[in-house]
């Protein structure tokens, strides 16, 4: 089997040496345990809240014979102190998450706002759900201030609409990414 087909559907054969009879059994090489199952584009799109963008297109410009050895380079770099892989089976769980939780029209929800600072900083200590109009007592106008004590951080989503599609305020986007460059650089 070559380095390309290490990751995907694959067969394996046994030979016995000497012997004409030969056992093929289909199998199924993905990114790693409790990673989902994926193309290796998806898998780096779903990646763009996990690490810096600059790894990110290292991997994606891998050529496919080198594929392999690159993912498990990733991996490497990324693990724990135990060497697991526990950060990116955490980062899928949230991402998990993020597409139950916030799922919007049309839109997975990791790819959404909360998604995203859900991916990038992980849960908050704290959600206050606010309505900026207390005589309406519709979801209209309504926002919810995410609270992340251990990083001094607060950041704020309005729901204009009230069919809640919930977007970060410009000052909470910027301190977002501030915030998510600084964790990756850790």
């Amino acid at each position: 089997m070559c380095s390309s087909d290490l990751i995907g559907a694959a067969q394996v054969a046994f030979v016995q040496p000497g012997r004409p009879d030969s056992v093929k059994v289909p199998i199924f090489i993905g990114f790693g345990e409790d990673l989902p199952v994926a193309s290796y584009e998806d898998m780096i799109t779903y990646l763009r809240w996990f690490a810096p963008s600059y790894e990110l297109t290292t991997l994606r410009d891998t050529a496919p014979a080198f594929r392999a050895g690159a993912w498990a380079a990733f991996v490497k770099r990324h693990a724990s102190l135990t060497g697991g892989n526990e950060p990116l089976r955490d980062y899928f769980r949230r991402l998990l998450a993020a597409n139950s939780r916030f799922r919007e029209e049309g839109i997975p929800g990791w790819m959404t706002d909360r998604g995203k600072v859900l991916l990038g900083l992980g849960e908050p200590d704290q959600v206050f759900d606010q309505r900026t109009n207390q005589a309406d007592f519709g979801q209209r106008g309504r926002s919810q201030i995410w609270d992340y004590r251990n990083q001094n951080l607060q950041l704020t989503f309005y729901d204009q609409t009230g069919f809640g599609r919930w977007r970060l305020v410009n000052s909470s986007e910027i301190t977002f990414q501030a915030a998510w460059r600084r964790k990756i650089s850790q």
